[in-house]
This record gives structure tokens, sequence and C-alpha cells, in this order.
């Protein structure tokens, strides 16, 4: 596959991930996560809204997102979705108008 046809994957995925934020289908942490990987890809997202997925990915590494919440004892997930919840709260606007761009942004 070369570069060309990798920006594009990539873009449509960033755009898919942008959508289900907007949607409501998926958290805004979870999706700062998957949208800091794929904004790597030159051509996917501008940098300006790329560095809002990597500082609100960078700012929450820490927390148990995904899969990953398996693995974690219930009692500290308790304590973990508190500062989950006020996070995406600190993070919401700015991840939501990012998305936005994302999705606006040609086809």
């Amino acid at each position: 596959m070369n570069g060309g046809q990798n920006s594009e994957t990539e873009r449509l995925s960033a755009k898919k991930v942008a959508q289900a934020v907007l949607s409501g289908r998926m958290g805004v942490l979870k999706a700062c996560r998957e949208l800091a990987t794929l904004g790597h890809t030159p051509g996917v997202m501008s940098e300006e809204i790329h560095n809002v997925f990597v500082g609100a990915d960078s700012e929450t590494d820490h927390l148990p997102i995904g899969a990953v919440r398996e693995l974690w004892d219930s009692e500290v997930l308790l304590e973990k979705d508190r500062e989950i919840a006020e996070m995406e709260a600190r993070w919401k606007d700015r991840v939501l108008a990012a998305c936005k761009k994302i999705v606006d942004q040609g086809p």
C-alpha cells in the first residue's frame, strides 16, 4: 500500500471515530487515544487538531479506557471512573470542536 492510500485509509478512520464521538457512540477519551494515533499519518488532520487529541491522550494515558478495564480491580475502577468523568468534562468542548473539523473537511 502506498503512502497516499494509507493516508486516505487513516483519514476515513479518523472521520468515523470523530462521527462516533459527535453522535455519542464513543467516549471522548477513548476517541482521543485513537485519533492521536491516526493523526501521526501525514494528511489525516492538521497539526492544530492533532495536538488536541495528543494533549488529552497524554494527560489521561494513566486511566483505564477500553478493554484494559477488565484487568483492573473493581474498587479501583470506581475511583478511576470519577477521574475519567472529570477529564472527559475538561476535554469535551475542545475534542468535540476538533471532531467537527475532521468531519467537515472534504470527503
